[in-house]
Protein backbone atom coordinates (compact mmCIF):
# COMPACT_ATOMS: atom_id res chain seq x y z
CA UNK A 1 0.00 0.00 0.00
CA UNK A 2 1.35 3.57 -0.84
CA UNK A 3 2.12 5.14 2.06
CA UNK A 4 0.70 8.88 2.38
CA UNK A 5 3.03 11.35 0.68
CA UNK A 6 5.04 8.77 -1.00
CA UNK A 7 6.30 8.36 -4.39
CA UNK A 8 5.03 5.03 -5.17
CA UNK A 9 8.61 3.71 -5.68
CA UNK A 10 9.29 -0.10 -5.64
CA UNK A 11 11.57 -0.86 -2.68
CA UNK A 12 13.96 -2.45 -5.24
CA UNK A 13 14.18 0.51 -7.17
CA UNK A 14 17.45 3.15 -6.55
CA UNK A 15 16.20 6.22 -5.25
CA UNK A 16 18.71 9.23 -5.92
CA UNK A 17 20.37 11.04 -3.32
CA UNK A 18 18.61 14.40 -4.30
CA UNK A 19 15.21 13.05 -4.13
CA UNK A 20 15.61 11.01 -0.92
CA UNK A 21 16.97 14.05 0.79
CA UNK A 22 14.16 16.46 -1.19
CA UNK A 23 11.93 13.55 0.81
CA UNK A 24 13.24 14.13 4.11
CA UNK A 25 13.17 17.41 3.60
CA UNK A 26 9.64 17.50 3.16
CA UNK A 27 8.74 15.39 6.35
CA UNK A 28 10.88 17.45 8.77
CA UNK A 29 10.10 20.93 7.61
CA UNK A 30 6.50 19.88 8.68
CA UNK A 31 6.87 19.43 12.33
CA UNK A 32 9.33 22.22 12.52
CA UNK A 33 6.57 24.26 11.17
CA UNK A 34 4.30 23.24 13.61
CA UNK A 35 6.97 24.02 16.56
CA UNK A 36 8.00 27.92 14.87
CA UNK A 37 4.01 28.49 14.54
CA UNK A 38 3.41 26.99 18.35
CA UNK A 39 5.73 29.65 19.85
CA UNK A 40 4.38 32.42 17.82
CA UNK A 41 0.78 31.68 19.41
CA UNK A 42 2.31 31.30 22.42
CA UNK A 43 4.31 34.21 22.73
CA UNK A 44 1.17 36.44 22.04
CA UNK A 45 0.12 35.68 25.88
CA UNK A 46 0.80 37.17 28.96
CA UNK A 47 4.48 34.97 29.83
CA UNK A 48 6.89 35.46 32.91
CA UNK A 49 10.53 36.13 31.80
CA UNK A 50 11.69 33.00 32.65
CA UNK A 51 9.08 31.57 30.50
CA UNK A 52 10.21 34.17 27.62
CA UNK A 53 13.42 33.13 27.62
CA UNK A 54 12.57 28.94 27.30
CA UNK A 55 10.45 30.23 24.56
CA UNK A 56 13.26 32.02 22.76
CA UNK A 57 15.42 29.47 23.07
CA UNK A 58 13.01 27.34 21.41
CA UNK A 59 12.55 29.50 18.22
CA UNK A 60 16.34 29.70 18.19
CA UNK A 61 16.91 26.63 17.92
CA UNK A 62 13.95 25.79 15.78
CA UNK A 63 15.58 28.24 13.52
CA UNK A 64 19.00 26.74 13.43
CA UNK A 65 17.37 22.99 12.49
CA UNK A 66 15.36 24.40 9.83
CA UNK A 67 18.54 26.26 8.44
CA UNK A 68 20.60 23.47 8.78
CA UNK A 69 18.34 21.25 6.50
CA UNK A 70 17.80 24.29 3.99
CA UNK A 71 21.79 23.76 3.55
CA UNK A 72 21.58 20.42 2.50
CA UNK A 73 18.85 20.70 0.28
CA UNK A 74 19.99 23.64 -1.30
CA UNK A 75 23.50 22.18 -1.95
CA UNK A 76 22.18 18.96 -2.79
CA UNK A 77 19.91 20.13 -5.97
CA UNK A 78 21.17 21.47 -8.79
CA UNK A 79 16.67 21.87 -9.39
CA UNK A 80 15.76 23.77 -12.65
CA UNK A 81 19.28 26.11 -12.50
CA UNK A 82 17.54 28.90 -10.90
CA UNK A 83 20.97 28.99 -8.85
CA UNK A 84 22.96 29.48 -12.02
CA UNK A 85 21.27 31.50 -13.89
CA UNK A 86 23.02 35.02 -14.87
CA UNK A 87 21.08 38.17 -13.70
CA UNK A 88 21.27 41.66 -12.39
CA UNK A 89 21.49 41.85 -9.00
CA UNK A 90 22.64 44.91 -6.28
CA UNK A 91 25.30 44.25 -3.53
CA UNK A 92 23.70 45.12 -0.68
CA UNK A 93 20.43 43.26 -1.29
CA UNK A 94 22.64 40.32 -1.05
CA UNK A 95 24.13 40.36 1.81
CA UNK A 96 20.63 41.18 3.25
CA UNK A 97 20.32 37.54 1.72
CA UNK A 98 23.51 36.08 3.02
CA UNK A 99 22.54 38.46 6.56
CA UNK A 100 19.09 36.88 7.21
CA UNK A 101 20.25 32.91 5.99
CA UNK A 102 23.16 32.95 8.62
CA UNK A 103 21.65 34.76 11.01
CA UNK A 104 20.49 31.42 13.34
CA UNK A 105 23.75 29.79 12.97
CA UNK A 106 25.75 33.78 14.20
CA UNK A 107 23.43 33.87 16.47
CA UNK A 108 23.06 30.26 18.69
CA UNK A 109 27.11 30.34 18.58
CA UNK A 110 27.26 34.05 19.18
CA UNK A 111 29.69 34.62 16.26
CA UNK A 112 30.47 38.04 14.80
CA UNK A 113 30.37 38.54 10.83
CA UNK A 114 31.83 41.89 9.71
CA UNK A 115 31.99 42.93 5.60
CA UNK A 116 34.55 45.07 4.24
CA UNK A 117 34.50 46.50 0.16
CA UNK A 118 37.51 47.56 -1.76
CA UNK A 119 37.48 50.60 -3.18
CA UNK A 120 36.58 49.54 -7.01
CA UNK A 121 33.37 48.07 -5.30
CA UNK A 122 30.43 49.49 -6.59
CA UNK A 123 26.61 48.31 -6.07
CA UNK A 124 25.28 46.93 -9.38
CA UNK A 125 26.55 43.63 -11.40
CA UNK A 126 25.44 40.74 -13.44
CA UNK A 127 26.49 37.43 -12.21
CA UNK A 128 25.34 34.02 -11.17
CA UNK A 129 24.15 35.86 -8.10
CA UNK A 130 22.15 32.69 -6.79
CA UNK A 131 25.73 31.04 -6.78
CA UNK A 132 27.30 33.62 -4.96
CA UNK A 133 24.68 34.03 -2.54
CA UNK A 134 24.53 29.97 -1.70
CA UNK A 135 28.71 29.41 -1.74
CA UNK A 136 29.17 31.95 0.62
CA UNK A 137 26.26 30.97 2.87
CA UNK A 138 27.78 28.24 3.41
CA UNK A 139 31.41 28.88 3.84
CA UNK A 140 30.07 31.17 6.55
CA UNK A 141 28.06 28.55 7.98
CA UNK A 142 31.34 25.86 7.78
CA UNK A 143 33.71 28.63 9.29
CA UNK A 144 31.11 29.20 12.56
CA UNK A 145 30.09 25.62 13.01
CA UNK A 146 33.21 23.50 12.36
CA UNK A 147 35.95 25.77 13.14
CA UNK A 148 33.78 27.42 15.69
CA UNK A 149 34.93 30.77 14.73
CA UNK A 150 33.34 33.80 17.11
CA UNK A 151 34.95 36.51 14.58
CA UNK A 152 34.58 36.12 10.71
CA UNK A 153 35.41 38.48 7.71
CA UNK A 154 34.44 38.94 4.49
CA UNK A 155 36.50 40.67 2.27
CA UNK A 156 34.82 41.58 -1.59
CA UNK A 157 36.65 43.17 -4.14
CA UNK A 158 36.33 43.62 -7.92
CA UNK A 159 38.77 43.38 -10.92
CA UNK A 160 38.87 43.73 -13.79
CA UNK A 161 41.16 43.65 -16.85
CA UNK A 162 38.54 44.58 -19.72
CA UNK A 163 35.07 43.63 -20.61
CA UNK A 164 35.74 40.02 -21.19
CA UNK A 165 37.82 39.22 -17.77
CA UNK A 166 35.54 41.16 -14.71
CA UNK A 167 35.98 38.40 -11.85
CA UNK A 168 34.22 39.55 -8.16
CA UNK A 169 36.76 37.64 -5.68
CA UNK A 170 35.43 36.85 -1.94
CA UNK A 171 37.46 36.03 0.86
CA UNK A 172 36.53 34.60 4.00
CA UNK A 173 38.68 34.82 6.97
CA UNK A 174 37.77 33.12 10.25
CA UNK A 175 39.57 32.90 13.00
CA UNK A 176 39.99 29.50 14.92
CA UNK A 177 41.36 28.20 18.18
CA UNK A 178 44.29 26.50 18.75
CA UNK A 179 42.94 23.11 19.72
CA UNK A 180 41.15 22.93 16.12
CA UNK A 181 43.22 23.69 13.94
CA UNK A 182 44.41 19.52 13.51
CA UNK A 183 40.99 18.77 13.14
CA UNK A 184 40.25 21.34 10.45
CA UNK A 185 40.03 19.18 6.72
CA UNK A 186 37.88 21.44 4.91
CA UNK A 187 37.75 19.86 1.58
CA UNK A 188 36.73 16.47 3.72
CA UNK A 189 33.56 18.36 4.32
CA UNK A 190 30.60 17.84 2.71
CA UNK A 191 29.35 21.28 2.11
CA UNK A 192 32.83 22.40 0.77
CA UNK A 193 33.46 19.80 -1.33
CA UNK A 194 29.90 20.26 -2.84
CA UNK A 195 30.92 24.12 -3.23
CA UNK A 196 34.20 23.52 -4.92
CA UNK A 197 31.62 21.30 -7.44
CA UNK A 198 29.71 23.99 -7.93
CA UNK A 199 32.47 26.80 -8.11
CA UNK A 200 34.38 23.83 -10.87
CA UNK A 201 31.12 23.64 -12.77
CA UNK A 202 31.36 27.79 -13.75
CA UNK A 203 35.06 27.79 -14.37
CA UNK A 204 36.12 28.63 -11.20
CA UNK A 205 37.67 27.20 -7.78
CA UNK A 206 38.01 27.36 -4.18
CA UNK A 207 40.94 27.14 -2.10
CA UNK A 208 41.30 26.79 1.33
CA UNK A 209 44.38 27.56 3.49
CA UNK A 210 45.17 27.29 7.27
CA UNK A 211 47.44 29.62 9.22
CA UNK A 212 48.11 27.85 12.48
CA UNK A 213 50.31 30.63 13.58
CA UNK A 214 47.94 33.77 13.23
CA UNK A 215 45.02 31.16 14.06
CA UNK A 216 43.19 32.11 10.46
CA UNK A 217 41.09 30.19 8.16
CA UNK A 218 41.34 31.35 4.90
CA UNK A 219 38.63 30.20 1.78
CA UNK A 220 38.62 32.41 -0.95
CA UNK A 221 36.73 32.12 -4.88
CA UNK A 222 35.88 34.37 -7.79
CA UNK A 223 33.33 34.29 -10.14
CA UNK A 224 32.84 36.15 -13.50
CA UNK A 225 30.58 39.54 -13.15
CA UNK A 226 29.95 42.23 -15.19
CA UNK A 227 30.11 45.85 -12.96
CA UNK A 228 26.92 47.67 -14.05
CA UNK A 229 26.41 51.47 -14.08
CA UNK A 230 24.06 52.23 -12.54
CA UNK A 231 22.48 55.12 -10.15
CA UNK A 232 23.80 55.06 -6.63
CA UNK A 233 24.73 56.97 -3.88
CA UNK A 234 23.42 60.59 -5.12
CA UNK A 235 22.57 62.51 -2.01
CA UNK A 236 19.41 64.29 -1.10
CA UNK A 237 19.28 68.19 -0.36
CA UNK A 238 19.23 68.97 2.39
CA UNK A 239 20.90 65.77 3.56
CA UNK A 240 19.03 63.79 5.98
CA UNK A 241 21.70 62.67 8.72
CA UNK A 242 21.09 59.29 10.47
CA UNK A 243 23.11 57.94 13.50
CA UNK A 244 23.18 54.02 13.37
CA UNK A 245 23.70 52.10 16.91
CA UNK A 246 23.80 48.61 16.30
CA UNK A 247 25.34 45.37 18.07
CA UNK A 248 25.82 43.66 15.13
CA UNK A 249 28.41 44.38 12.65
CA UNK A 250 27.43 42.75 9.87
CA UNK A 251 23.46 44.69 10.37
CA UNK A 252 25.63 47.95 10.89
CA UNK A 253 27.34 47.86 7.53
CA UNK A 254 24.59 47.01 5.19
CA UNK A 255 22.01 49.64 6.87
CA UNK A 256 24.93 51.76 6.10
CA UNK A 257 25.78 50.76 2.75
CA UNK A 258 21.92 51.05 1.60
CA UNK A 259 21.28 54.65 3.29
CA UNK A 260 24.12 55.64 1.87
CA UNK A 261 23.15 54.24 -1.07
CA UNK A 262 19.50 56.46 -0.86
CA UNK A 263 21.49 59.61 0.13
CA UNK A 264 21.59 59.78 3.10
CA UNK A 265 24.34 61.00 6.01
CA UNK A 266 24.98 57.83 8.11
CA UNK A 267 26.96 58.20 11.39
CA UNK A 268 27.62 55.45 13.89
CA UNK A 269 26.97 55.51 17.63
CA UNK A 270 27.57 53.29 20.89
CA UNK A 271 24.39 53.60 22.33
CA UNK A 272 21.15 56.11 21.84
CA UNK A 273 21.80 58.62 23.86
CA UNK A 274 25.74 58.92 21.99
CA UNK A 275 23.19 58.85 18.50
CA UNK A 276 21.00 61.66 19.99
CA UNK A 277 24.31 63.65 21.04
CA UNK A 278 25.62 62.72 16.87
CA UNK A 279 22.08 64.07 15.43
CA UNK A 280 22.48 67.18 17.63
CA UNK A 281 25.94 68.12 16.90
CA UNK A 282 25.14 67.67 12.81
CA UNK A 283 22.00 69.90 12.76
CA UNK A 284 23.07 72.46 15.06
CA UNK A 285 23.58 74.71 12.11
CA UNK A 286 20.13 74.76 11.60
CA UNK A 287 19.92 74.54 7.92
CA UNK A 288 16.71 74.89 6.76
CA UNK A 289 14.58 71.21 6.16
CA UNK A 290 17.51 69.40 7.49
CA UNK A 291 16.54 66.10 9.27
CA UNK A 292 17.91 63.26 11.73
CA UNK A 293 17.04 60.04 13.06
CA UNK A 294 18.53 57.41 15.32
CA UNK A 295 18.22 53.42 14.44
CA UNK A 296 18.87 51.37 17.17
CA UNK A 297 19.01 47.35 16.70
CA UNK A 298 16.61 45.32 19.40
CA UNK A 299 19.58 43.09 20.56
CA UNK A 300 21.53 46.52 21.06
CA UNK A 301 18.71 47.68 23.96
CA UNK A 302 18.60 44.50 25.36
CA UNK A 303 21.96 43.98 26.03
CA UNK A 304 21.60 47.30 28.10
CA UNK A 305 18.99 46.12 30.24
CA UNK A 306 18.80 41.52 29.71
CA UNK A 307 17.25 41.27 32.87
CA UNK A 308 14.68 44.11 32.55
CA UNK A 309 10.65 42.96 33.18
CA UNK A 310 9.83 44.19 29.61
CA UNK A 311 11.45 44.67 26.31
CA UNK A 312 12.24 47.99 26.41
CA UNK A 313 12.70 49.89 29.80
CA UNK A 314 11.29 53.19 29.80
CA UNK A 315 14.27 54.94 30.68
CA UNK A 316 16.27 53.80 28.10
CA UNK A 317 13.49 56.06 25.66
CA UNK A 318 12.77 58.53 27.93
CA UNK A 319 10.40 61.27 26.99
CA UNK A 320 13.30 63.87 26.38
CA UNK A 321 14.30 61.99 23.48
CA UNK A 322 14.71 64.91 21.12
CA UNK A 323 14.95 62.86 17.86
CA UNK A 324 12.76 60.31 15.83
CA UNK A 325 13.96 56.26 16.13
CA UNK A 326 13.44 53.24 14.84
CA UNK A 327 14.01 49.86 16.59
CA UNK A 328 15.41 47.65 13.65
CA UNK A 329 16.07 44.00 13.49
CA UNK A 330 13.07 43.34 16.39
CA UNK A 331 12.42 39.03 16.41
CA UNK A 332 9.21 38.50 15.08
CA UNK A 333 7.83 37.03 18.19
CA UNK A 334 8.50 40.57 20.13
CA UNK A 335 6.96 42.58 18.03
CA UNK A 336 3.91 42.05 18.39
CA UNK A 337 4.62 42.76 22.64
CA UNK A 338 7.07 45.42 21.96
CA UNK A 339 4.18 47.34 20.32
CA UNK A 340 1.82 47.23 22.90
CA UNK A 341 4.68 47.86 25.46
CA UNK A 342 5.38 51.05 23.78
CA UNK A 343 1.58 52.02 23.21
CA UNK A 344 1.57 51.83 27.55
CA UNK A 345 4.52 54.02 27.39
CA UNK A 346 3.76 57.84 29.03
CA UNK A 347 6.70 59.07 27.50
CA UNK A 348 5.07 57.64 23.90
CA UNK A 349 1.95 58.84 24.34
CA UNK A 350 0.72 60.46 20.80
CA UNK A 351 3.99 60.35 19.80
CA UNK A 352 4.18 58.96 15.57
CA UNK A 353 8.11 59.50 15.25
CA UNK A 354 8.82 56.23 16.84
CA UNK A 355 9.07 53.48 14.22
CA UNK A 356 9.43 49.54 14.37
CA UNK A 357 10.95 47.43 11.99
CA UNK A 358 10.98 43.55 12.15
CA UNK A 359 13.77 40.75 11.74
CA UNK A 360 15.51 40.94 9.11
CA UNK A 361 15.02 44.55 8.18
CA UNK A 362 15.59 44.83 4.86
CA UNK A 363 16.07 47.85 2.52
CA UNK A 364 12.06 47.66 1.48
CA UNK A 365 11.09 47.32 5.06
CA UNK A 366 13.37 50.12 6.51
CA UNK A 367 13.05 52.84 3.93
CA UNK A 368 9.74 53.44 3.42
CA UNK A 369 9.34 53.36 7.48
CA UNK A 370 12.82 56.26 7.72
CA UNK A 371 10.72 58.19 4.93
CA UNK A 372 7.12 58.04 6.76
CA UNK A 373 9.04 59.78 10.15
CA UNK A 374 10.93 61.84 8.52
CA UNK A 375 8.27 63.10 6.19
CA UNK A 376 9.97 62.28 2.90
CA UNK A 377 8.07 61.65 -0.58
CA UNK A 378 9.90 57.92 -2.38
CA UNK A 379 9.98 60.32 -5.28
CA UNK A 380 13.13 62.10 -4.11
CA UNK A 381 15.34 59.09 -4.05
CA UNK A 382 16.92 59.74 -7.00
CA UNK A 383 18.71 56.22 -6.21
CA UNK A 384 17.02 53.01 -5.87
CA UNK A 385 17.03 51.29 -2.58
CA UNK A 386 16.19 47.73 -3.79
CA UNK A 387 16.54 45.92 -7.25
CA UNK A 388 14.43 43.03 -6.67
CA UNK A 389 10.48 43.01 -7.21
CA UNK A 390 9.39 41.78 -4.32
CA UNK A 391 8.44 43.83 -0.85
CA UNK A 392 7.69 43.21 2.52
CA UNK A 393 4.28 44.35 3.28
CA UNK A 394 2.29 45.18 5.99
CA UNK A 395 -0.99 43.54 5.33
CA UNK A 396 -4.22 45.68 5.56
CA UNK A 397 -6.21 44.07 8.41
CA UNK A 398 -9.87 45.80 7.96
CA UNK A 399 -9.90 44.64 4.49
CA UNK A 400 -9.01 40.85 5.77
CA UNK A 401 -11.81 41.32 8.19
CA UNK A 402 -14.81 38.97 7.51
CA UNK A 403 -13.14 37.24 4.77
CA UNK A 404 -14.37 33.43 3.95
CA UNK A 405 -11.44 30.81 3.34
CA UNK A 406 -11.35 27.14 2.87
CA UNK A 407 -8.47 25.91 4.79
CA UNK A 408 -7.37 21.98 2.83
CA UNK A 409 -5.64 20.28 5.50
CA UNK A 410 -5.12 16.96 7.28
CA UNK A 411 -2.50 17.24 9.27
CA UNK A 412 -4.35 18.87 12.99
CA UNK A 413 -1.45 20.34 14.57
CA UNK A 414 -1.01 22.81 11.36
CA UNK A 415 -4.97 22.75 11.33
CA UNK A 416 -4.92 24.86 14.62
CA UNK A 417 -1.76 27.28 14.06
CA UNK A 418 -3.90 28.45 10.66
CA UNK A 419 -6.86 28.58 12.53
CA UNK A 420 -6.33 30.24 15.46
CA UNK A 421 -4.47 32.44 13.66
CA UNK A 422 -7.36 33.10 11.44
CA UNK A 423 -9.81 33.59 14.06
CA UNK A 424 -7.42 35.98 15.70
CA UNK A 425 -7.52 38.42 12.86
CA UNK A 426 -11.67 37.76 12.14
CA UNK A 427 -11.16 35.58 9.82
CA UNK A 428 -13.52 33.05 8.85
CA UNK A 429 -12.93 29.57 7.68
CA UNK A 430 -13.81 25.84 7.19
CA UNK A 431 -11.74 23.13 7.07
CA UNK A 432 -11.04 19.80 4.81
CA UNK A 433 -9.09 17.31 5.91
CA UNK A 434 -9.22 15.52 2.38
CA UNK A 435 -9.25 16.30 -1.88
CA UNK A 436 -13.24 14.47 -1.29
CA UNK A 437 -13.98 16.89 1.57
CA UNK A 438 -12.98 20.22 0.15
CA UNK A 439 -14.64 18.71 -3.31
CA UNK A 440 -17.71 19.22 -1.12
CA UNK A 441 -17.11 22.60 0.61
CA UNK A 442 -16.45 24.78 -2.78
CA UNK A 443 -20.27 23.11 -3.74
CA UNK A 444 -21.79 23.95 -0.46
CA UNK A 445 -20.17 27.46 0.15
CA UNK A 446 -18.46 30.68 -1.55
CA UNK A 447 -14.75 30.82 -0.32
CA UNK A 448 -12.77 33.79 -1.10
CA UNK A 449 -9.49 32.20 -0.63
CA UNK A 450 -8.52 28.61 -0.17
CA UNK A 451 -5.45 27.45 1.29
CA UNK A 452 -4.19 24.33 -0.13
CA UNK A 453 -1.98 21.37 1.36
CA UNK A 454 -0.11 18.95 -1.52
CA UNK A 455 -0.16 15.87 0.14
CA UNK A 456 -3.54 14.64 1.52
CA UNK A 457 -4.76 11.01 2.21
CA UNK A 458 -7.18 11.14 -0.89
CA UNK A 459 -5.12 12.92 -3.33
CA UNK A 460 -2.68 15.88 -4.48
CA UNK A 461 -2.99 19.91 -4.13
CA UNK A 462 -2.32 19.86 -7.97
CA UNK A 463 -5.11 17.99 -9.27
CA UNK A 464 -7.91 19.03 -6.48
CA UNK A 465 -6.63 22.56 -7.48
CA UNK A 466 -7.49 21.82 -11.50
CA UNK A 467 -10.42 19.82 -9.79
CA UNK A 468 -11.77 22.87 -8.04
CA UNK A 469 -11.22 25.58 -11.10
CA UNK A 470 -13.82 23.55 -13.11
CA UNK A 471 -16.36 24.04 -10.37
CA UNK A 472 -18.91 26.90 -10.80
CA UNK A 473 -17.56 29.88 -9.84
CA UNK A 474 -14.52 29.12 -8.95
CA UNK A 475 -12.03 29.50 -12.01
CA UNK A 476 -10.37 32.42 -10.36
CA UNK A 477 -10.93 31.93 -7.16
CA UNK A 478 -7.16 32.40 -5.19
CA UNK A 479 -5.63 29.10 -4.44
CA UNK A 480 -2.92 29.89 -1.37
CA UNK A 481 -0.35 26.63 -1.76
CA UNK A 482 1.38 25.73 1.39
CA UNK A 483 3.61 22.81 1.46
CA UNK A 484 6.69 22.08 3.49
CA UNK A 485 8.46 21.33 0.27
CA UNK A 486 10.57 23.99 -1.14
CA UNK A 487 11.37 22.49 -4.82
CA UNK A 488 7.68 22.52 -5.87
CA UNK A 489 7.29 26.33 -6.07
CA UNK A 490 7.16 25.83 -10.28
CA UNK A 491 4.78 23.25 -10.22
CA UNK A 492 2.21 24.48 -8.02
CA UNK A 493 1.92 27.82 -9.98
CA UNK A 494 1.96 24.94 -13.40
CA UNK A 495 -1.46 23.59 -11.28
CA UNK A 496 -2.78 27.02 -11.43
CA UNK A 497 -2.32 28.14 -7.82
CA UNK A 498 -1.57 31.86 -6.87
CA UNK A 499 0.51 31.98 -4.21
CA UNK A 500 2.93 29.93 -2.48
CA UNK A 501 3.92 29.74 1.44
CA UNK A 502 6.49 27.32 2.39
CA UNK A 503 6.69 25.99 6.21
CA UNK A 504 7.60 26.91 8.20
CA UNK A 505 5.85 30.68 7.31
CA UNK A 506 5.22 33.55 9.54
CA UNK A 507 2.22 35.14 10.73
CA UNK A 508 2.88 37.93 8.47
CA UNK A 509 3.51 36.07 5.44
CA UNK A 510 0.07 34.43 5.79
CA UNK A 511 -1.47 37.45 6.27
CA UNK A 512 0.53 39.24 3.72
CA UNK A 513 -0.45 36.60 1.32
CA UNK A 514 -4.20 36.62 1.78
CA UNK A 515 -4.19 40.69 1.24
CA UNK A 516 -2.40 40.09 -1.93
CA UNK A 517 -5.21 37.70 -2.93
CA UNK A 518 -7.86 40.22 -1.72
CA UNK A 519 -6.67 42.95 -4.10
CA UNK A 520 -6.49 40.92 -6.64
CA UNK A 521 -2.44 41.00 -6.90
Amino acid sequence: MKAKGGSGRSTGQHIPLVTLLADLHHEIRSPLNTIINMVELASQNQLSQETQQYINTIERSAKGLLSLLDDIIELSDDGNGENSKVQQFGLTELLEDIKESTAGTRLARNSALTVEFSQEISEWYRGPRGRIRQIITQLINYAIRQAESPETLLRISFHSAGPEDELMKFHLQASVRSDLFEQLSPFQDPRILICRRILLEIGHDLKAEIDSEKGLLHLTFSVKAEQLNMPWAQPLLPTPVVAIAATDPLARIIVMRRLQGCGFQVETASSLEDAQKILDFHLADGVSGQRGLTLIDFQLIKAVAPHAPVLIPEQIFSASLRHPVIVFDIPPLNLMALSTELENMSSFQNRDDVGLVMFPSRGEQLIPELLRILQIDREQLRSPYSDTQERVEEPDLELLMGMKVLVVEDDRINQKILIDILKRFGIKSVVATTGAAALKAVERFRFEAIFMDINLPDSDGYTLTQQIRRKEGYAFTPVIALTASTRNRQKCFDAGMDQFLSKPYSENQLLAALHRVKEGR
